[in-house]
C-alpha cells in the first residue's frame, strides 16, 4: 500500500488522488507502528512538503498534506529525526488555517503543540 500512497502524492496525479494519498499516507504513519518508518521518512523529506508549499494546490489537498506531515512528527518522529524541526513548525504554520478539511486541524495542532512543548522543555502532547 505504501508504494502506491507514494506513487499518487507526485504533482502529476489529479487533486482528488493526491487528497486521498495524503490522508492514507497519515493514517498509514498514525497506525503502521515501526513499519510506517519507511513510508514516513520518504514522504516527509520530499512530497508533502512540495504540496504544502505550492500555490497551485487544491486546498483540500494542502490540508491533507498538512495533517499527513503533522501525524509523522506525532507518531514516526524517530524517521524523520534528521530535519530540524523548526522546519516543520514552518511548513505548517506557512499553510495555516487549514482551508478545507477543518477537521485535519487536530492533528496539525497536536503536532505543533508537541514540538512547542519539546522545545520548552517538556514530554510532548498525547
Amino acid at each position: 500500500i505504501a508504494e502506491a500512497v507514494h506513487r499518487e502524492l507526485s504533482p502529476a496525479q489529479p487533486a482528488l488522488n493526491k487528497q486521498n494519498a495524503c490522508h492514507a499516507c497519515g493514517q498509514l504513519c498514525e497506525h503502521a507502528g515501526p513499519s510506517g518508518a519507511p513510508l514516513a521518512a520518504a514522504v516527509a523529506a520530499g512530497a508533502l512538503p512540495l504540496l504544502i508549499q505550492s500555490a497551485d494546490e487544491a486546498p483540500a489537498v494542502v490540508d491533507n498534506a498538512c495533517a499527513a506531515l503533522a501525524r509523522i512528527i506525532h507518531f514516526q518522529a524517530a524517521a524523520i529525526a534528521a530535519m530540524p524541526q523548526h522546519a516543520y513548525v514552518t511548513l505548517l504554520l506557512g499553510a495555516f488555517p487549514l482551508k478545507e478539511d477543518m477537521p485535519e486541524t487536530y492533528a496539525v495542532m497536536r503536532a505543533l503543540l508537541g514540538i512547542l512543548s519539546v522545545s520548552i522543555g517538556g514530554e510532548g502532547v498525547t
